[in-house]
């Protein structure tokens, strides 16, 4: 296999071998979207009749990939001037597609149709977003994701269902739409090959978009990867997988820190609540949300209820650490803006929660500072913390744990309201008491598989008798000499584990057996 021509921006020519700097790589693409359509000849300067399928520039088709009725395999071969001539029609026809939108614009639109371009036109978030790399490569708007090929695909799908007779059940028109929007996924100019599974892979193998150098672009009307129908498929095994409650549910779209539901109302409340600046959540939510506001025109849920004017997904309420985006009245939504939010989101849980109810609130980051900053929101919106499980909610096989300390599980903290009249705890109890509790509780848990930094984030459970006095209080009384971090000369608790639980700030190598990253 010979090596590769591009590395972090950086490009060799196949001819010359001359390297190209990532700037000038960047200004290339950038003149033409992303460099993913192909340019072909002018049709008034063509020769013959088929000159105008002929390409000069853009992207290289480099193989077709085949499937053989009753034969196992795919099937590679070079590709064809027909190839090349079904991406000219592709294009030819998505013009069309524009040119007949552009003529309607501003018509009675009696028929119904979507006011929306076909394509979609929303901006992308700026350049030096967190996770996005495209903007670079002169990707600006939603649409530029997307192949000529790919767009007419989206763009007639969308409209299929957005046509469906009104006799059909909302939920088979939702889900539709949501199988389009999971189709996009794999049916965009970023989406790598798969080499083991033989199939173009889905572009979020971690939360981000980056650019891609070659891509695989699937058959939408096939019945293989990357198509309609097995899309459909999926998410019609994934709706089976919620389908054991009898009960109809209700999703509503509302600001966690100002709550529809009266006090003392809901049974259980459950949050993932996002992470600092780790995820781009909302503005990574886009790249679907185009789609299905397109195919579900109108749709309740797919709108902006603080801002009419907005055409993408709420952001100025949203409660991440983002300080290229601020909130509606101007403020930066730094670090003590996301903790803030934070606090009254938990706030809000606890005054919709029934006091005889139950919280859970998943969370998986690794720093220390971040978790205390996390359970002090929680302890001062009122809530006691009674235990903490450790759930194995990640594939190990995603992109983003390759290679890195990436957790594999997810915690999952069980919390109850705190009664109103809860006393002071005692930091002298708790610390005689912890190390026994959590060198008894890590015991159990390294049968079970959970070892390392995942213990050290589940010892809640085992102190959940002895730290209920201090987690439960107002205030504590904090001891002058902390003791020793050992456990009647038996155990010795991972540093890591001793910092998390007991606040201590010495070296991780000191007096331990093991360590906590």
């Amino acid at each position: 296999m010979p090596p590769g021509t591009v590395s972090r921006a950086r490009a060799t020519c196949l001819c010359c071998g001359a390297a190209l700097a990532p700037e000038r790589v960047r200004a290339q693409l950038a003149a033409q979207r992303g460099g993913a359509e192909v340019v072909f000849a002018d049709p008034s300067d063509r020769t013959d009749q088929t000159d105008h399928t002929r390409r000069i520039g853009g992207a290289r088709l480099l193989a077709v990939v085949t499937l053989r009725p009753g034969e196992p395999g795919r099937r590679y071969r070079l590709p064809t001037d027909r190839d090349y001539e079904a991406v000219w029609k592709a294009q030819q026809r998505l013009a069309a597609i524009v040119r007949r939108w552009d003529g309607s614009v501003g018509s009675d639109r009696s028929d119904g149709s979507s006011p929306l371009s076909p394509v979609p036109g929303e901006p992308l978030p700026p350049i030096g977003t967190l996770g996005f790399r495209v903007q670079r490569y002169g990707m600006l708007h939603w649409g530029d994701l997307f192949t000529a090929r790919q767009k007419v695909g989206l763009v007639t799908l969308a409209r299929l269902v957005r046509e469906l007779s009104p006799t059909v059940p909302p939920a088979v028109r939702e889900g539709l739409a949501l199988s389009l929007s999971k189709l996009s996924e794999l049916a965009n100019s970023i989406c790598a090959w798969e080499p083991i599974a033989e199939c173009p892979r889905h572009v979020f193998g971690r939360q981000a978009l980056p650019i891609a150098w070659d891509f695989a672009e699937g058959v939408p009307s096939a019945q293989a990867s990357g198509s309609f129908i097995v899309s459909v498929e999926n998410t019609n095994d994934g709706a089976q997988c919620v389908s054991f409650s009898s009960g109809a549910g209700q999703v509503q779209l509302a600001d966690a820190t100002e709550h529809p539901l009266p006090d003392d109302t809901a049974t259980v409340w459950f949050t993932d609540p996002p992470y600092y600046d780790t995820v781009p959540y909302a503005d990574l939510s886009d790249f679907f949300f185009v789609w299905l506001k397109r195919a579900l025109p109108g749709h309740p849920l797919l709108r902006d209820p603080f801002d009419p004017t907005n055409q993408l997904v709420p952001k100025a309420r949203e409660a991440v650490q983002n300080e290229r985006s601020a909130t509606e009245d101007g403020r930066p939504k730094d670090k003590a803006f996301y903790e803030d939010a934070m606090a009254r989101a938990f706030a809000e849980g606890r005054r919709v929660l029934r006091g005889d109810g139950v919280g859970s609130v998943v969370f998986a980051h690794k720093t220390t500072e971040d978790w205390e900053a996390l359970l002090s929101g929680m302890i001062k919106g009122g809530w006691t913390i009674t235990g903490s499980w450790p759930i194995a909610t990640e594939m190990a096989s995603r992109l983003r744990a390759r290679d890195s300390a990436a957790l594999a599980t997810s915690v999952h903290l069980v919390c109850r309201p705190r009664p109103d009249g809860a006393g002071i705890g005692d930091w002298d109890e708790v610390y005689r008491e912890l190390p026994v509790r959590v060198g008894d509780w890590i015991e159990r848990l390294q049968p079970e598989g959970v070892r390392g930094g995942r213990s050290g984030l589940c010892l809640y459970r085992p102190g959940d008798g002895n730290l209920q006095p201090l987690l439960q209080g107002r205030g504590c009384r904090r001891p002058r000499d902390p003791p020793q971090w050992r456990s009647n000369g038996k155990r010795t608790l991972p540093a890591g584990l001793s910092r998390l639980c007991l606040g201590d700030r010495r070296p991780s190598g000191a007096g331990a057996s093991a360590g906590h990253r």
